[in-house]
């Protein structure tokens, strides 16, 4: 009778959780944490859920640096060197292709639509804390400044409203 290693582990009974991903593991010993950082300056919200994706130009689409495609199920930056790849299963990966043809650490790459970190030599969608992170900052920093903005047209048009009302009244200068 065979016995089978199991590698996940479970917490309190429940379901597993699968061993962390070399690959990402590797980026970080070799990189740390400065370029999951950096990537939460180039984070945007979209409404009206928050997603949060890469802000590009919005006219700019983004396309596979192989094929050219932009149309595929998923499309990937590669966190090292910004290489846009597609990933189609069951069609070939243009991303795990990148990955596998250039040095160590290539094979994290963040989705350009969802702002994830998908790793391209184990073909999954990857976590990682500080990366998850930078996301929620942005996250926050953009609440913060919409709620900040809405608030700020909010006086200005109190103020403009007030002033039209003001200037209806015998005796008021213009301007008040």
């Amino acid at each position: 009778m065979s016995s089978r290693t199991n590698h996940h582990h479970h917490i309190n009974g429940h379901d597993p959780i699968p061993p962390p991903c070399p690959h990402l593991a590797d980026f970080r010993s070799r990189n740390g944490t400065k370029p999951f950082h950096l990537f939460q300056n180039c984070l945007r919200i979209k409404p009206p859920h928050g997603r949060a994706s890469i802000r590009r130009d919005p006219s700019e689409v983004p396309r596979c640096g192989a094929c050219g495609v932009s149309s595929a199920p998923r499309i990937y930056a590669c966190v090292t060197c910004a290489a846009i790849s597609c990933h189609a299963p069951p069609e070939p990966s243009h991303a795990a292709a990148h990955a596998a043809a250039m040095a160590p650490g290539h094979e994290i790459s963040v989705d350009v639509d969802r702002a994830e970190l998908f790793c391209c030599a184990c073909r999954d969608y990857v976590y990682d804390r500080d990366f998850d992170a930078a996301v929620v900052l942005s996250s926050k920093a953009n609440y913060i400044h919409t709620n900040v903005n809405s608030d700020n047209l909010r006086k200005k048009r109190r103020i403009v409203e007030y002033r039209a009302v003001a200037s209806g009244y015998p005796g008021a200068r213009a301007g008040e």
